[in-house]
């Protein structure tokens, strides 16, 4: 059916039709009998031409009469929905009465007897205004489906309104936000009396709303205005999900209309997001503003080259400046700021649709502690324009001084003799990973280097406090106490600790023994990283025995028993090398490097000749099995976890039980690493992070991702275990041209092992397994450890999530935590549990871009003391998502199409609103508000044209015929 915006014009519309038949009844000519001799002359001509002339008269009047009309019909903004069966009926008289009125009408003004114009003139009359009073009736009732629903019946609203970054774009002095506020304002206003409202931010966060709608308008205005401005990104999909939610709420109100206000972003229009809609019982889709070319600059990526920082070397930082617009822009500055001091800037020139990587060097000359990471503040600005939000990226910069790392190969630093060429298979990734950059002050450098053999892996280092018994000796799992006495310089073959170090690297060692393999998998589950090389002396039989246990060991995948190819000491004829296949690690970022196009990059890594490899078996039926153990052993781990905490709750137990249950425990929550809290906290915050993608992505709050089979669980008490099933598959990073696997990846607990299938040395006697250490392309692995040690530090940097969780020591439990957000004042933190023994500050809602700082200080009766400086403190960087500052918009040409090819079912739910449209209480059933009244002006336009036509053609005959 039509209805009508103004309903009023309509009706108007129809009366002023009756002003031109009016006018001709009133202004018929009128005369008199006068007697004149050539009068039969002339009547005769006006025998012949009376047809022609009352011809042209109805359709001169016809012609008025429709231009009246459908001018204001035009005025009344008609528009098309729904119409139901009981009322067609009344549609089809209603509009059969208005012709008849019409017929009527103009016989009433041509007829020449006067008994048949008065009775024409009474029916014309009686027909139109009934008519035009019920269909009047008829068009401003909302056709909503329901066949109780009238005009005034009470609906539930909900109201999503877009508060996502984009919304900030400043347009005539006022935000997108703002526009939005007001036109969905404007549809409260306009609600039925006993209305309810739900007003919901598209990107929340959880905390500012509430999904119940509110009972008041003025209550609903209020929600509107609290809406604030996040640094988050809008979808389809989690605008149907809060839709969803909302329609459970007010089920007494069975009529429901949803209303989505956005700039409408056309990234996030596809057929795919579209079909998260079908779902809805109907949506109307506002645009706030009309699509225009907009143009913005913004800081799309912040990063640190390699993860790390240090204080010998100068750090590279690398800022993503994009620009989109029509036209390039020119004198764009690009300025470095670092712990609050602008150290450097540069001034760029942009073209439209480019993204520029502006460098930076700057050395962080920082306090560090050795082997502790301490953290700068960095942050990269332009100047600001119409939307300033985006004009900014924060950084928190790990700087890091003196990192224990462990080296394991065949001799050790006791065999290794560089005056006789020995040198053991790691050598090559120490000179790599440490360099001697300070002379002077050794304790600067980046990592401190712990060279060692695999039988001489200890858990922690001796407690040494004398040295009066020099047989003394630690043992393998724990450290040995020595009498006192004068405490010797440590040797050069002394044990390697293992619970201070953050990266073990193992190549070239012929086969590990039991308990070397036991310690690293408990380091593993704690955090640690491990990266396993072949080369030298590697045996894959002995590994594969000793190491992988059915996937209970430290590889990620089973070898073959055999190594495939010969070095060129071994091969007694033609070499058969073989090649890295950069096809197969193109799309894997540790072999993307800044600048380097793909075909300098394919180049840089097909140099190497590889001799000789491990074969791992990472054939999908392997996979499948590791999966099914995992998950297996998962869940009699956890069986077993619930039943030991059980039993201790029953009572004592056995001294055997107690024994035996304890050495389990201790293999399956091991927490002797002394940074394992660390790699705790950042396991819960890569969590939180996981779940607000999900959240992003979905549409929907999940619950948190658990470990197989451990729901029934609870958090504090499950293994050290990879928190999904994908996890816990090996990740194949890069293979060979004879497709064996390069490089693959495994997560274990907390940690992470890391095999590379080959050697990483290239030996001066021709027994290297590759030329790899000869080329450039041994950069690799200076970008794969830094990553590995950049991976154990505290996750600092993020993505603007609903919340943070930073674990934090016991012994600061009772002290007073304080969280300072970009631009505002402090606000208390409490101290929350998480877990046995495990507590931590939860930060809610860091939706704004920029520097968060956690401060944690003494109780407060020490403020009085004056010993109220900081005893401990986190700072944190966060920063939304890029592709929310591309601001090309969705117009209703793009709609329709977009539509045309979706479901017709699922088309006839969705309505486009365009700017300037009000948003009806029909809903979707709405349509075509920017059509019909063009339609309308069109045929008034038509009919204008074709009434000067038939004047203009009566001209050229002459008012009179000529006589005969």
């Amino acid at each position: 059916m039509l209805s009508f915006l103004a309903g009023g014009f309509a009706l108007a519309g129809l009366i002023a039709a009756a002003g031109p038949i009016a006018i001709h009844l009133l202004n018929r000519r009128r005369f008199r009998v006068v007697p004149w001799g050539a009068m039969d002359f002339l009547r005769e001509a006006l025998r012949r031409s009376r047809r022609v002339l009352q011809l042209r008269d109805l359709v001169l009047l016809a012609l008025r009469v429709l231009c009246v009309l459908l001018f204001g019909l035009a005025l009344a903004r008609p528009y098309s929905s729904h119409v139901r069966d009981a009322d067609a009926w009344l549609y089809a008289a209603a509009a059969l009465g208005i012709v008849a009125a019409l017929a009527a009408g103009l016989w009433a003004a041509v007829t020449s007897r006067s008994g048949a114009r008065k009775i024409a003139l009474a029916v014309a009359l009686v027909v139109g205004l009934v008519s035009a009073w019920g269909l009047y009736r008829l068009t401003t009732r909302p056709a909503d489906g329901a066949a109780s629903a009238g005009i005034r019946e009470p609906i539930h609203a909900i109201l999503i309104v877009d508060n996502s970054l984009s919304m900030g774009y400043t347009s005539l002095h006022a935000s997108l936000l703002d526009q939005a506020r007001s036109l969905a304002a404007r549809f409260v206003d306009e609600l039925p009396r006993g209305s309810r409202v739900s007003v919901l931010p598209l990107c929340g966060p959880p905390s500012a709303y509430s999904t119940e709608p509110y009972r008041t308008r003025e209550d609903a205005l209020d929600a509107l205005q609290a809406i604030r401005l996040v640094d988050r990104q809008g979808s389809l999909e989690a605008a149907a999900g809060l839709a969803q939610e909302a329609l459970a709420k007010a089920p007494e109100l069975a009529v429901k209309r949803i209303v989505l206000v956005s700039d409408q972003q056309r990234r996030h229009w596809s057929a795919a997001a579209i079909e998260s809609l079908r779902k809805l019982p109907e949506l109307q889709v506002v645009q706030v503003a009309p699509p225009e070319e907009v143009e913005n600059t913004f800081v799309a990526g912040l990063s640190l080259r390699d993860g790390l920082a240090d204080v010998e070397t100068d750090a590279t930082l690398v800022a993503t400046v994009q620009h989109l617009g029509p036209a390039p822009r020119s004198g764009v500055q690009v300025a470095l700021e670092v712990d609050g001091v602008q150290v450097a800037s540069k001034v760029v020139d942009l073209q439209p649709d480019q993204a520029l990587d502006v460098e930076f060097q700057h050395k962080f000359d920082v306090p560090t502690e050795p082997g502790r990471p301490a953290a700068s503040l960095v942050r990269v600005f332009i100047p600001a324009d119409r939307l300033p939000e985006d004009n900014e990226r924060a950084l928190v910069v790990p700087v890091l001084s003196s990192v224990p790392v462990v080296f394991v190969d065949q001799y050790g630093a006791k065999d290794e003799d560089p005056s006789k060429g020995r040198y053991g298979e790691t050598f090559q990734l120490r000179r790599l990973l440490a360099p001697v950059t300070s002379r002077v002050n050794p304790e600067r450098q980046l990592v401190r280097v712990r060279h060692t053999t695999i039988d001489n892996l200890l858990r922690s280092a001796p407690q040494v406090v004398g040295g009066d018994e020099p047989d003394a000796r630690p043992t393998r799992g724990q450290p040995a106490i020595v009498v006192p006495g004068p405490a010797p310089l440590p040797p050069a073959d002394e044990p390697a600790a293992l619970d201070d170090a953050r990266l073990v690297v193992v190549a070239g060692v012929a086969r590990p023994d039991e308990t070397a393999v036991q310690l690293l998998r408990e380091y593993v589950l704690q955090g640690g990283q491990l990266l396993i090389a072949a080369g030298g002396e590697f045996d894959p039989a002995a590994w594969n025995e000793t190491a992988w246990r059915d996937g209970a060991g430290i590889l990620p995948l089973p070898l073959a028993p055999a190594a495939v190819g010969q070095t060129p000491a071994e091969s007694s004829g033609a070499l058969a090398p073989f090649f890295l296949d950069f096809k197969s690690a193109s799309e894997n970022a540790l072999f993307k490097l800044e600048g380097e196009h793909a075909e300098a990059l394919a180049d840089l890594f097909g140099a190497p000749l590889f001799f000789k490899a491990v074969a791992a078996d990472a054939a999908p039926e392997t996979r499948k099995q590791l999966a099914e153990k995992e998950q297996a052993r998962i869940q009699a781990d956890d069986d077993f976890l619930r039943d030991f905490f059980q039993r201790r709750q029953n009572g004592p137990r056995s001294p055997a039980q107690e024994a035996a249950d304890l050495k389990r425990l201790q293999e399956l929550r091991p927490q002797w690493l002394l940074w394992g809290q660390e790699a705790q906290q950042r396991s819960l915050l890569e969590t939180a992070d996981r779940q607000d993608r999900l959240q992003a992505t979905n549409g929907a709050r999940p619950p948190a991702p658990s470990a197989p089979g451990s729901s029934d669980v609870p958090a504090e008490n499950r293994a050290a275990v990879p928190s999904s099933p994908d996890a816990l598959l090996p990740r194949v990073h890069a293979r060979f041209t004879n497709g064996l696997p390069f490089l693959v990846e495994r997560r274990i607990g907390q940690g992470r092992v890391m095999l590379v299938s080959t050697g990483v040395f290239a030996s001066p006697d021709a027994t290297g397994w590759n030329t790899l250490p000869l080329t450039d392309a041994m950069l690799l692995f200076d970008r794969v450890l830094r990553l590995m040690l950049e991976s154990t530090l505290p996750q600092t940097n993020f993505a603007t999530v609903d919340a943070v969780t930073i674990s934090t020591a016991p012994a600061l439990r009772l002290s007073r935590f304080a969280l300072q957000r970009p631009g505002r004042p402090d606000e208390p933190l409490a101290v929350e549990t998480l877990g046995s023994d495990r507590y931590g500050v939860v930060v809610r809602d860091p939706t704004e871009r920029g520097h968060y700082v956690v401060t944690a200080r003494r109780s407060e009766g020490a403020q009085f003391e004056g010993l109220d400086a900081p005893i401990w403190q986190q700072a944190l960087a966060v920063n939304g998502p890029a592709e929310e500052s591309d601001l090309r918009a969705l117009d209703a040409a793009q709609f329709t199409k977009l539509f045309a090819a979706a479901d017709p079912a699922l088309a006839a739910k969705v309505r486009w609103v365009g700017p300037g449209e009000p948003i009806r209480i029909e809903g979707a059933q709405a349509r075509g508000q920017n059509v019909w009244w063009k339609v309308l002006i069109a045929c008034v336009v038509a009919c204008l044209i074709l009434e000067m036509s038939v004047l203009g053609w009566q001209g050229r005959r002459g008012s009179l015929p000529r006589p005969a």
